[in-house]
């Protein structure tokens, strides 16, 4: 019987990879702040890394070579980089910022299934996405996918296959192959990833890796993100800092005065890096206030999705980190 959510092939990183080095945040992170990647990139240099398998929406303006990407996928499996997990999952624990433990199970999404969608997607994000996968031999996700029943409780736990300390003030990391009963999860609602989720449908992918998080875990904390405006002329403003109630009200404002004034909106999460961010020269920045999760499942049923960019899970270094694989495409 088919579940919303399956056990997976799994690939791992085999004995003698350098971790650290090879799981990186999501490439939906820090898209203002190229230094940020360029400063990774240099501490990673030609070690194997999921860094080299996709490519930071802070370079999307650069002339990428997809090609290149896809052959660093190619090659990793040729050369024997990963190990294969057959028919399972990967029970995780990721230690936060804030020292609080958050579970989850790596596994399979069954996009042939109906799983509710929580933000609209950002058109002009896709095919970069797009094209990287339709030629891919792997996937590695940072989507999140949220339930609301108890699964965590029928978790069965084996082999520990990695636990280490993420780069760039991620937190601490251990995975585990497991079991657990999936046949409990009724709903599905996409927690982050989106626009993976949706590059994955277009490309007519019947599964998607993700990773499962239960909703009511105390450790899943949403946060708002956040709407800068850049090289825009800031004198039509009162103040360069502003606070807006409601997403929808917050993306109109922001396009109708980058459309007015000049300029670009970029999507912040933290509250520090918006402010500062604002306060530079021909820069501004709106805030939004907390997001309540226990709304989630029953607002995007009766409304629909949420405005793009609605919400963060936990902070910008608690975000997912690629670690995890799987074959595509074969």
């Amino acid at each position: 019987m088919e579940h919303l959510f399956e056990r997976a092939d799994i690939l791992i990183p085999k004995d003698g990879i350098d971790m650290q080095k090879w799981s990186v945040i999501a490439c939906d992170q820090h898209t203002s702040e190229p230094e940020y990647w360029d400063s990774l990139g240099r501490y990673i240099g030609s070690a194997p890394s999921t860094l080299h398998m996709m490519l930071p929406e802070a370079y999307l303006d650069r002339d990428i070579r997809y090609e290149k990407i896809n052959k660093t996928m190619s090659d990793y499996l040729a050369d024997g980089v990963f190990r294969e997990i057959k028919n399972s999952l990967i029970y995780v624990e990721r230690t936060l910022s804030n020292g609080k433990l958050r579970k989850g199970l790596v596994g399979a999404v069954n996009l042939k299934k109906d799983i509710l969608a929580t933000e609209d997607v950002v058109k002009s994000r896709l095919p970069a996405r797009i094209a990287i996968r339709k030629a891919a031999p792997l996937e590695m996700p940072h989507i999140l996918v949220f339930c609301q029943e108890d699964v965590f409780s029928t978790v069965k736990v084996g082999e520990m296959v990695y636990d280490f300390d993420l780069n760039s003030d991620g937190g601490h990391i251990r995975g585990y192959i497991a079991d657990a009963d999936l046949s409990l999860i009724s709903k599905l609602a996409i927690g982050d990833g989106n626009h993976s989720l949706a590059a994955a449908k277009e490309c007519g992918d019947h599964y998607a890796l993700a990773e499962l998080l239960d909703i009511n875990d105390p450790a899943v904390e949403f946060y708002p993100i956040h709407r800068v405006l850049f090289n825009t002329d800031t004198s039509f403003l009162k103040e360069k800092i502003m606070h807006m109630d409601d997403v929808a009200t917050c993306e109109n404002f922001c396009k109708e005065y980058v459309k007015a004034h000049g300029g670009y909106i970029d999507y912040i999460h933290d509250d520090e890096t918006a402010i500062s961010m604002g306060m530079a020269d021909g820069c501004a920045a709106v805030l939004l206030p907390a997001f309540d999760k226990t709304k989630l499942f029953s607002d995007i049923e009766t409304s629909g999705p949420y405005p793009k960019k609605s919400f963060s899970i936990g902070h910008s270094c608690d975000k997912r980190y690629y670690l995890e694989c799987r074959k595509i495409n074969d």
